[in-house]
């Protein structure tokens, strides 16, 4: 049973080939009592970006998922469009203040 309370849009991606789905994947790792984690959830939700939340403590080999796909960082939020890299939650609202979160997704 998860204890888990949505903060966003959250969603599992259907199993589908993805270079015939023209949407991109948006990934965030998460971990508890992560207000930053919190803040990159509701900044999606603002820009109705669905992302898939991928939550470190409850995700066996999650934490070491992350840590190689972005490349030794080890802090929370990590977020990622398809395998792009974004950074945490900071270089994500950098992102939307310069209009460019949503170019991204195209």
């Amino acid at each position: 049973m998860s204890n888990k309370i949505p903060v966003g849009d959250s969603f599992d991606f259907p199993d589908t080939d993805t270079k015939s789905n023209s949407a991109t994947k948006v990934i965030i790792y998460t971990g508890p009592l992560c207000n930053y984690c919190d803040a990159a959830k509701r900044l999606m939700a603002r820009n109705n970006i669905q992302y898939k939340e991928i939550n470190i403590a409850n995700v066996e080999g999650a934490m070491d998922e992350m840590v190689e796909k972005a490349n030794g960082k080890r802090t929370i939020p990590q977020i990622f469009f398809d395998d792009q890299h974004i950074g945490g939650y900071d270089e994500a609202r950098a992102l939307e203040k310069e209009n460019k979160l949503q170019e991204l997704l195209k």
